[in-house]
């Protein structure tokens, strides 16, 4: 059923350089969970068949976005029964366990592009007041640099959305590897 909306992530990842890290997620995942296993005993597998039931909400909604031509629902509506099968499976104590793990599997998702405009105001912004700190003349019109002797524009390339997905990819990996209590994770 979601083999499409599969295709379609695996080919963002490899024509867009801002999803190309989504290459590492799964391995990285799989090294979280096998270095979780050194850090003391894991819960027991407790199955919840009773789980598989939320497959058919997922299945629903699967497709309502096909119906809408909504890729990116199509791709979380994958994930989410991945975690539903991983959770009825061996249990919620279990996904507890590897909590971090499982959250990364959310980046294989090409999620973002709602936060390129207000990246790139921001980028606007702080490279604007970088001049006015060196003493250039500069006039802001939203994403539009205009100094005397030229105009720059924000391109959607320099709002940050690829330093914005990796960095918390890292911080997520840094503070599951690194880190034993919530409030250390949470920080990093």
């Amino acid at each position: 059923l979601f083999r499409d909306a599969a295709e379609r992530a695996v080919r963002l990842w490899i024509d867009s350089p801002t999803y190309s890290y989504a290459f590492l997620i799964v391995p990285i995942s799989i090294y979280l969970i096998t270095q979780r296993a050194d850090r003391g005993p894991l819960p027991r597998i407790a199955p919840w068949p009773i789980l598989l039931l939320l497959h058919l909400p997922i299945g629903a909604m699967w497709y309502v976005a096909v119906a809408a031509e909504i890729v990116e629902i199509q791709q979380f509506c994958l994930l989410a029964a991945v975690y539903v099968t991983i959770a009825a499976l061996f249990g919620l104590r279990m996904v507890g366990a590897h909590l971090v793990a499982l959250m990364l599997l959310g980046f294989l998702v090409p999620s973002g592009q709602f936060l390129l405009a207000p990246l790139q105001a921001i980028s606007a912004k702080i490279a604007a007041a970088m001049l006015r700190v060196v003493g250039a003349p500069v006039y802001l019109d939203q994403l539009s640099i205009q100094m005397p002797e030229a105009s720059y524009l924000v391109a959607p390339g320099c709002a940050g959305l690829n330093f914005v997905l990796v960095s918390i990819v890292l911080a997520l990996v840094v503070g599951e590897l690194f880190y034993t209590t919530l409030l250390k994770k949470v920080a990093v």
